[in-house]
């Protein structure tokens, strides 16, 4: 019987080790999460997300003529560019 609650206690052992170990891990992941949330916040972290932001092509830095062109030769805007 005590050799029997031995190898029951030692597996039990083993399993907590294991969720011991996934536990550890997802902690570590968490941490991860929150360092890049972290390291987001900030001034200098806001201004660099508005250049890279200004940096891309779009539709959304258009102004003027450059934008009433682009929205004429929209597909989905020929027909009430043309009064329809």
């Amino acid at each position: 019987f005590f050799h029997t609650s031995l190898r029951i206690s030692s597996l039990r052992i083993i399993i907590m080790s294991e969720e011991a170990a996934k536990f550890t891990e997802s902690l570590k992941q968490q941490v991860e999460e929150s360092r890049k949330k972290w390291a987001s916040r900030g001034k200098e972290a806001r201004l660099a997300a508005q250049q890279a932001r200004l940096a891309k092509s779009s539709w959304r830095n258009l102004s003027g003529m450059n934008l009433m062109v682009h929205e004429i030769r929209h597909v989905g805007n020929r027909p009430f560019a043309w009064g329809f």
